[in-house]
């Protein structure tokens, strides 16, 4: 009898906890939906014509800005470690001066591929004429653990950064910027591949965990019954 009971408690304790992953999966998706509903909503909405302030950043974010002002070709960064189709490239932050406004801003060009072997950087040379940029508003990319920038920053440009902070950018840059990057329009000019869309993994992939999750759950289940059926049998 106390053998049907740790029987039944361990099929139990498996099982619930199948469950729960798969309910967490579930959870998941409704919160990866949201992401990707706020950023086809804000899309949609009217474009700002002035910078944001920092603090307004959570409300504004993948809104549409356009700003007048000229791009910094000398000082630019390679964000490394981006891939596009599988394969490994850089993307193009290039320091934008706004008309009669401070600090810089950083324009997100796009993704350009790397050199398989790493001994030469792509040429992101950009003129630097008064011009308006239609973007939208995001944060830096973030890894999964925190990573540090030591590289010299009087090294030449543009320069190879692993994902950097906002304070080692203006470090590097020698001046103040505006903690967010601008996500250059797929329309617009002097931009390279640019598929934009949240930094993160689609719902449709966490209710297909969920989905596995559940199933384990069953057949756990109908494994558990069965085996308790032939105990008792015997």
């Amino acid at each position: 009898m106390r053998t049907d009971a740790l029987l039944v408690a361990g099929f139990a304790l498996g099982i619930a906890l199948f469950a729960s992953l798969g309910s967490w999966q579930v959870w998941r998706a409704g919160q990866r939906a949201a992401v990707f509903d706020g950023f086809a909503e804000a899309g949609r909405r009217p474009a700002l014509t002035v910078p944001i302030a920092e603090a307004q950043f959570g409300e504004f974010r993948y809104r549409w800005i356009e700003l007048r002002g000229q791009y910094l070709s000398s000082r630019q960064i390679l964000l490394d470690s981006m891939t596009h189709d599988g394969r490994a490239g850089y993307h193009v932050l290039t320091p934008f001066s706004l008309e009669g406004s401070e600090p810089l801003v950083l324009v997100n060009r796009g993704w350009v591929p790397a050199d398989p072997e790493r001994r030469a950087l792509p040429d992101v040379d950009v003129g630097e004429s008064a011009r308006i940029v239609r973007a939208q508003i995001d944060a830096l990319p973030r890894p999964g653990l925190t990573l540090d920038n030591r590289g010299d920053p009087a090294s030449g440009w543009p320069q190879v950064l692993l994902f950097p902070t906002f304070p080692d950018l203006e470090a590097r840059l020698g001046t103040p910027i505006r903690h967010y990057q601008l996500l250059l329009s797929p329309e617009a000019d002097d931009g390279f591949v640019r598929l934009w869309q949240p930094r993160a993994m689609r719902p449709e992939r966490h209710i297909g965990y969920a989905i596995q999750w559940y199933s384990f759950a069953v057949i756990l289940g109908v494994i558990g019954a069965a085996l308790w059926w032939r105990t008792r049998r015997n």
